[in-house]
């Protein structure tokens, strides 16, 4: 079965959460909700597989020299966003540099970078200020992922699994599944909609017909 007629054929997936931003910006990742819809709009350059280990996803390979400073990233062929056009260094480049202007964010810390390089159409060079040895594994986070247009874009064009269909205070986010990612397998949701609900209400018989996954309020506080 092709990956287009896997996503007319699924259904759409029903979520209720106690916040969905009208304005997604994947730099101002601030709850957990955030980071689950940013999960699934952007493609990340390594990730953690299911033993907890890093494993390249949108690189094919890396090299890190000068005692954990330089990381040099050879990215995978035939790679593209949901549009079509390709995922090169260029692209990487100019997201990572987009991140390192606007370095305040929760996952990783994007002033460490002192330089970031294009070195060709497939490999790029990023440079640390001082040796870190687990920068590798903030790069995973998706401040540091891959956009098409940093800075202007509405995640209508992306490089993960969805790309934003719709988005409302009315009827909130709608994403839909990008033909272009390499999804390896049958997928089970064509659409993900997820809809805020009024955490100051009990969860009713109601809400658990309308949403298949209803995420709880975080309770989680910072210490003082």
């Amino acid at each position: 079965m092709s990956l287009s007629s896997q996503i007319l054929t699924a259904k759409t997936l029903q979520v209720g959460m106690p916040h969905v931003s009208t304005i997604p910006n994947h730099l101002k990742i601030h709850s957990l909700y955030d980071y689950v819809i940013f999960d699934d709009l952007l493609r990340p350059l390594v990730k953690f597989d299911s033993n907890g280990e890093m494993s390249a996803d949108l690189v094919l390979k890396w090299e890190i020299t000068d005692n954990f400073k330089k990381f040099i990233f050879t990215l995978k062929e035939n790679q593209a966003f949901s549009d079509g056009s390709p995922i090169q260094a260029a692209e990487v480049v100019a997201s990572l540099k987009h991140l390192s202007a606007n370095s305040d964010i929760v996952h990783g810390d994007g002033k460490k970078i002192k330089k970031i390089t294009q070195l060709d159409k497939s490999r790029f060079e990023m440079e640390l200020f001082e040796s870190d040895p687990f920068f590798l594994t903030e790069l995973s986070a998706p401040e540091y992922r891959v956009v098409k247009n940093p800075g202007k874009d509405n995640y209508h064009v992306t490089s993960g699994p969805y790309t934003i269909e719709n988005n409302s205070i009315k009827n909130g986010l709608t994403i839909k599944a990008n033909p272009k990612y390499p999804f390896g397998k049958e997928i089970a949701y064509r659409e993900v909609h997820f809809e805020q609900y009024d955490v100051e209400k009990p969860i009713s018989n109601e809400m658990l017909n309308k949403f298949d996954i209803i995420w709880p309020k975080s309770s989680v506080k910072m210490k003082s």
